[in-house]
């Protein structure tokens, strides 16, 4: 089982190809975040058409503390988009979805450009030839 995310640039990269998220690899995550400098802005690209389960995004909310949270994320799935809306309910957390095609609107929502949106495109690219052998 590998790791379904990858911190790039300040940027957690996460790429899911399953559409049940291990509470390992969530466990995983959670605990990345946890040690993430606490007036710091947490940002987040996904890449899936899932996304974690409702006792996973408590996790979520409680390893933010009082964190705040930027995901963006790439899916044109109805499943993606009813999780985006659970999300959305935290105050914490800003979540925007763009299509699989619209990479370059994401990477600027999340406030990269230059060097640092193609770091962050090519940690994309990396994570999901991983997923797909």
């Amino acid at each position: 089982m590998s790791s379904i995310f990858q911190l790039v640039d300040e940027c957690f990269i996460i790429v899911l190809k399953e559409e049940v998220i291990s509470d390992q690899q969530w466990s995983e995550w959670v605990s990345a975040v946890k040690v993430m400098p606490a007036g710091q802005q947490i940002r987040m690209l996904v890449d899936s058409d899932y996304g974690p389960s409702a006792m996973q995004r408590k996790e979520m909310n409680e390893a933010l503390g009082s964190r705040r949270m930027r995901i963006a994320v790439l899916s044109d799935s109805s499943v993606a988009k009813g999780i985006m809306f659970f999300v959305n309910l935290s105050k914490k957390i800003d979540i925007k979805g763009f299509s699989p095609y619209e990479l370059d609107a994401a990477l600027q929502f999340l406030g990269y450009e230059g060097s640092s949106a193609n770091a962050i495109r090519n940690g994309l690219l990396a994570l999901r030839q991983k997923h797909s052998g």
